[in-house]
């Protein structure tokens, strides 16, 4: 992976980091770094835009408040954002379960769909929640979605393999994600 950025949301002296990131075969054409609204800082988003015939990949990574009223405002920001694009891949710890209703409005007002229903990812020792997601353009075909079982965080990653639209010139090329 040749490509990749790190964007530090906290650190915690001597103690740890929390951080969000890619890693990419593929050149990003940009990559944007956005602090999110809401009462504390540290809570971010990540947009690399990668190119597709024509067109742009739009893939978004963030970090939601524990808050419900912060994630509304935050995924407000997140929609505004995303609006130009055709094509978008948003994943990450977005602190909400798949029927709350920021979740819902986020989806319908992006046209996403979740990428494996029912995966939960929290905690990682035993699972019973989802509060990790990965949600595609509803045009994306997902191929697979899973989750992996690691001991380096509270939250179990989430795995999935998508597949570029049909109309693009490299058509079967495969993405996978991981949030």
């Amino acid at each position: 992976f040749p490509y990749w950025y790190d964007r530090a949301n906290r650190r915690v002296a001597g103690i740890a980091r929390h951080s969000m990131g890619f890693l990419s075969r593929v050149h990003p054409v940009s990559v944007r770094n956005d602090a999110l609204p809401g009462r504390f800082k540290g809570r971010g988003l990540v947009l690399a835009e990668f190119p597709v015939a024509g067109t742009t990949l739009a893939v978004a990574i963030a970090h939601l408040a524990l808050g419900r009223k912060a994630r509304w405002q935050q995924l407000a920001h997140i929609a505004s954002v995303l609006n130009p694009f055709e094509h978008v891949v948003v994943m990450g710890d977005l602190n909400c379960v798949e029927g709350s209703d920021e979740l819902r409005w986020f989806r319908d007002r992006c046209n996403l769909v979740a990428a494996g229903d029912g995966l939960a990812t929290y905690p990682s020792w035993a699972p019973s929640r989802r509060l990790d997601h990965i949600l595609v353009s509803s045009d994306l075909k997902v191929r697979s979605a899973t989750t992996l079982h690691r001991g380096y965080s509270d939250h179990r990653p989430v795995v999935v393999e998508i597949e570029v639209p049909a109309h693009s010139a490299r058509k079967g090329d495969l993405l996978v994600a991981s949030a």
